[in-house]
């Protein structure tokens, strides 16, 4: 049986202190020698809910009451609390108010204290209270010297359901889980000011990704560890929700408004604060946009105050979802957290490089560093420091540890960093490898192949006046545009390291002024506004060639968007995302008949090297404009039909293609003269730039075809090709055989 009221206490308890106790020990019965803490708790909540209030103001009494009966509910009635510990410590508490007698609110005051909640007129008991419910043996006696200051966090209820769809960020930056974060000592600042606001006391954080948003709060939870933050938010928890974790596993219908109730009912109290990454993935997660999501469901504790929470999103998203919704977004304090400068990047790889070197045994030397920071600031443009510098600076440290080396030298790291973005290492090579190509196939005039290559050796060191703009921009107009597929071809695969790495697009299709959208998106809330487009394409492969095929044939206002973006060196999509153009090379191709001007009786002189005739840029002008024909550094509008006659051109143009392509079946093919011969003469007798892939296919071609599918699955895998009075003639040749023709 519960032990009655002890005698020696009648003549100090006012009566109605007398029917409190008696009735927690009414409701004990045989459950324990002494009543449960959550026993002492309901009692007073029940009998004295206002009261309790007043003395710690912190405690919401009705979600208090509903836990505590949860937990009675399922038998845990809490660590025991001696009736003589309580009323001792209300007799003395009512003594040092002058009072002789001690009331109801000393006995409250008394359990309060001794269950370790923070009440007025005194210290919490505990430095690390425990939860109503938790069965941690008895508690101290109340009047116990007050803890200091700790970081450890004040759980004033249980929170099951947050501890299960939450992360504790406090409880990691206490076990030193959480890397170092430097700077961001204002955006903290502000932090910390919103939270400790009476209404409105929810941060936003809006920057774009990768800037550090997460690590503000991250800091912000290590300065409450360290006892740095005003005593309002001493010991506060921050805990993490994510709305796919809190999604996940609601199937039946309520479950998750219960959810949501739940979690809110927990973190409805003092020193407490939710963290949302990504907010913008509440609006719609468990139900219809506006009616039946998460978000929705927690409006209402946001307007009323009853939680705090910081919440982390991007411009784009905070416009598209914040900003549309107005109820939600009086309910958000928004601060700007913008991209760190170079300097402030590099004192946050240095500070990880330590960490690495402390945790990995790898070293990260200092201009090592400064190179890391370097080559992300000029190369990795679409993305924002800190991210893109940590990214480098960690797979870095990966393949060193892979090689089993424990130093990043700048070799490794310069490895490191053009693979990541997908390029070849050398620049130098790279240049050299194009001009090889532009002159053995004859992609371009003389002139015009000088200023692209002069232009590469600026632009792709960095060393350009606006490195912002594309790396060279090339128009092909008339006769010049019938280079585009080998000129293409041969920048990709020569810069960019593959074929592939180009973003080809047909502007003679965006005919409409509507068909803009096409380009750079639908406005929001039209069809087609979430679809990936070509341009995003460049984001993801920064370092690749753009393909503008009929620039001529576009509506005004799509060529005027094209060119705008080539001056400013990025487009903008309809969410106002930029796509940087500055690693990019483009190539524009425009049915425009702009031939040279003659001159009677002498031969015209050629162009300038980056420089076009009268006559010429005024018809282009015509057609696409000032502005457009002004970003372009190499204009070619006249083709290879005026090397036609020249036997390398052919060789490397027709017949190096072919062979090419049989060799890939395992058919090896070795020309002789006579078909080099054979095919000037066909281009002497007047056929044009484009004549010479049909008489390939149809003469050539229909030859080698029939060869190969005869001689297939024999051993004679290797043949010269020769040409005898006009007639195509295919010789298998044996290992043993010289190698002869061309």
């Amino acid at each position: 049986m519960a032990e009655p009221v002890p005698a020696a206490f009648e003549e100090s308890l006012s009566p109605g202190a007398r029917a409190l106790v008696e009735d927690v020990l009414r409701r004990t019965g045989d459950q324990s020698s002494a009543p449960g803490t959550n026993v002492w708790l309901r009692v007073i909540l029940e009998r004295h809910g206002p009261m309790v209030v007043t003395l710690a103001p912190s405690i919401e009494p009705a979600a208090l009451l509903v836990l505590v009966r949860e937990q009675l509910a399922k038998d845990e009635a809490g660590a025991p609390l001696q009736v003589t510990t309580v009323l001792e410590a209300a007799v003395a508490h009512a003594g040092s108010r002058g009072q002789s007698r001690a009331f109801e609110s000393d006995v409250a005051y008394a359990v309060l204290a001794a269950g370790g909640f923070t009440v007025e007129g005194g210290a919490a008991a505990k430095a690390t209270p425990a939860a109503p419910g938790a069965a941690s043996g008895p508690a101290p006696p109340a009047g116990a010297p007050p803890a200091p200051a700790a970081a450890a966090p004040r759980r004033l209820l249980p929170t099951p359901t947050l501890d299960q769809f939450g992360r504790d960020v406090t409880k990691l930056a206490r076990e030193g889980k959480l890397g170092p974060v430097v700077g961001r000592e204002e955006e903290t600042e502000l932090v910390i000011e919103t939270l400790c606001r009476r209404t409105t006391r929810n941060p936003v954080l809006v920057g774009p990704a990768g800037v550090g948003k997460t690590a503000i709060v991250e800091g912000l939870a290590q300065r409450i560890v360290a006892d740095r933050v005003p005593g309002l938010l001493a010991g506060t928890r921050i805990v993490e929700l994510q709305a796919s974790g809190l999604v996940a596993g609601a199937h039946m219908a309520g479950e998750l408004e219960e959810r949501v109730k739940t979690i809110v009912r927990e973190a409805s109290q003092a020193r407490l604060v939710l963290f949302v990454d990504e907010v913008h993935a509440l609006m719609g997660a468990g139900g219809m946009q506006g009616l039946s999501d998460v978000a929705t469901q927690l409006k209402p504790a946001l307007a009323r105050g009853d939680i705090a929470c910081i919440a982390a999103t991007t411009d784009d998203e905070y416009r598209r979802f914040i900003e549309s919704d107005r109820a939600l977004e009086r309910r958000f304090q928004p601060i700007r957290i913008g991209e760190p400068t170079a300097a402030e990047t590099l004192d946050i790889v240095t500070r990880l490089a330590v960490e690495f070197e402390r945790l990995r045994g790898v070293t990260v030397p200092a201009p090592v560093q400064r190179w890391i920071v370097e080559f992300a600031q000029q190369f990795l443009r679409n993305r924002c420091f800190p991210a893109k510098a940590v990214d480098l600076l960690e797979q870095c440290v990966a393949h060193a540890i892979v090689r089993g080396a424990t130093t990043v030298d700048l070799v490794d790291a310069q490895h490191v960093g053009h693979r990541l973005i997908g390029m070849p290492v050398d620049l130098a090579t790279r240049r050299q490898n194009l001009a090889a190509r532009l002159e053995q196939e004859a992609l371009l005039p003389l002139e015009d192949a000088h200023t692209l290559l002069a232009r590469l050796e600026v632009t792709m060191r960095g060393f350009d006046v606006r490195a912002e703009r594309p790396n060279a921009v090339i128009l092909l107009a008339g006769k010049g545009a019938e280079v585009a597929d080998p000129l293409c071809r041969a920048v990709a695969e020569t810069l960019f390291g593959a074929a592939d790495r180009m973003v080809q697009m047909d502007f003679g299709s965006f005919v409409h002024a509507e068909d803009i959208t096409r380009l750079i998106g639908a406005p929001p809330g039209y069809v087609g506004y979430s679809e990936s487009l070509p341009i995003h394409h460049i984001a993801q492969t920064p370092w690749c060639l753009l393909r503008c095929d009929n620039v001529h044939g576009c509506h005004p206002s799509v060529l005027e968007v094209l060119a705008q973006a080539l001056e400013s060196g990025f487009f903008t999509d309809s969410g106002g995302r930029r796509i940087h153009l500055g690693d990019v090379v483009v190539v524009l191709t425009a049915g425009v008949q702009a031939a040279h001007t003659t001159t009677l009786g002498f031969k015209a002189a050629p162009p300038r090297a980056g420089a076009v005739h009268d006559d010429a840029r005024h018809a282009l002008e015509a057609v696409l404009g000032a502005r457009l024909l002004a970003q372009c550094d190499v204009i070619a509008t006249h083709g290879v039909e005026a090397r036609l006659g020249d036997r390398e051109h052919l060789e490397h143009t027709i017949l190096g293609v072919v062979a090419e392509r049989y060799r890939r079946e395992g058919l090896e093919l070795e020309w002789d003269a006579s078909v080099v011969d054979w095919l000037l003469s066909l281009v002497q007798r007047g056929e044009n730039a484009l004549d010479w892939e049909r008489l390939v296919d149809q003469k050539l071609g229909a030859e080698l075809v029939r060869y190969e599918r005869d001689t297939h699955d024999s051993g004679a895998r290797r043949a010269r090709v020769k040409c005898e009075k006009g007639a195509v003639h295919i010789e298998p040749l044996t290992k043993g055989q010289a190698r002869e023709g061309t």
